[in-house]
């Protein structure tokens, strides 16, 4: 009785010494952790530069280097460009222990910018100051970034609200508590959540920017702008005739 005891007793401490092998927080999930951090939303249309001294090489230059960020003007003498910048940043976190090993890694402030980085006009070099055809060319371009302007405003407080419910949505991420090639992982990994959630919000901005840019690009609204300074100079003949010389 005492042996058979002693063997019940050996697999006992078997057993136990398995178990301490095991980590708790291994098989614990954080994803029923909603954290919900601080959102810090900023925007900016940013300030407007005008260069006047490229030549119309130059400007096409540009517009090919930069295709997804250009707003195609009424001749290839202008063109207004503004690309869309966004930035995130996870500000302070903290850890919730699970265990001696593992934790579910927790943002509590989120800062996120969406706007317009150096919006520019061009205006080719070839064409006089005081002329119509730079007066046509700059209205034209100057209307593309009002454009610009008014539908960041008009998207701002959806994309607030947007902002806002994609970033809930994410949840904690599990990391080792004392491995920072873990926390860096994590990190990563709720950088990544973030963006795959706010992406597609800011796409949707481009399409409908784009598709208030058409309305002024059209072959219609080119003729009347073009025939503007042809009615000029045939009611000033004095001025076409001195461009002339």
């Amino acid at each position: 009785m005492k042996k058979l005891w002693f063997y019940t007793a050996a697999g006992l401490l078997a057993l136990t010494g398995t178990a301490k092998a095991f980590s708790y927080g291994e098989f614990i999930s954080c994803n029923d952790i909603n954290p919900r951090p601080a959102i810090t939303f900023t925007s900016s249309y940013g300030k407007l530069y005008h260069i006047l001294s490229a030549s119309t090489e130059q400007i096409n230059q540009i517009a090919e280097l930069k295709p997804e960020y250009k707003e195609k003007g009424m001749f290839a003498e202008g063109l207004a460009t503004a690309p869309i910048k966004m930035t995130l940043q996870i500000g302070t976190s903290y850890l919730q222990r699970l265990d001696d090993e593992y934790s579910c890694l927790m943002p509590q402030e989120v800062k996120i910018f969406v706007g317009y980085r150096k919006p520019e006009i061009y205006v080719s070099n070839t064409h006089d100051y005081q002329s119509c055809r730079f007066s046509v060319i700059i209205r034209h371009e100057q209307t593309h970034q009002r454009i610009n302007k008014l539908t960041l405003e008009y998207y701002l407080p959806l994309i607030d609200k947007a902002i806002r419910n994609a970033v809930y949505e994410v949840r904690a991420v599990k990391v080792r508590t004392n491995d920072k090639a873990s926390l860096d992982q994590g990190w990563e990994e709720l950088y990544s959540h973030y963006i795959a959630r706010l992406t597609p919000i800011v796409e949707e901005l481009i399409r409908a920017r784009e598709r208030e840019h058409q309305k002024l690009d059209n072959l219609r609204n080119y003729k009347m702008e073009w025939d503007l300074c042809d009615k000029y100079d045939r009611e000033h003949p004095a001025d076409a005739q001195e461009k002339k010389q």
